[in-house]
């Protein structure tokens, strides 16, 4: 993640974080996107449903609508800030 931000940082491209997994110690990198300024955008929890689908080889929004809101919700703030100047 640093890495990543570094980068990001010294091309001026705009930056956001997704944390999966959020609630299994995301401490640290909540604490260092908050120390860089850079915007949690969303926060995934564990969740059985999701791992089961990532280990079929499944998207996971494909039979899940209470994920698909929450990624459609993503992908049209993403794009939206996107398109801002």
């Amino acid at each position: 993640l640093e890495q990543a931000a570094q980068v990001v940082s010294l091309l001026g491209v705009p930056t956001g974080v997704v944390i999966n997994r959020a609630d299994l110690g995301e401490a640290r990198v909540k604490e260092f996107c908050r120390q860089q300024d850079i915007p949690v955008l969303l926060e995934i929890p564990y969740d059985a449903a999701l791992a089961e689908a990532y280990a079929r080889g499944e998207p996971a929004v494909r039979n899940n609508e209470k994920w698909r809101e929450i990624f459609e919700r993503l992908w049209r703030d993403v794009t939206a800030a996107a398109q801002k100047p």
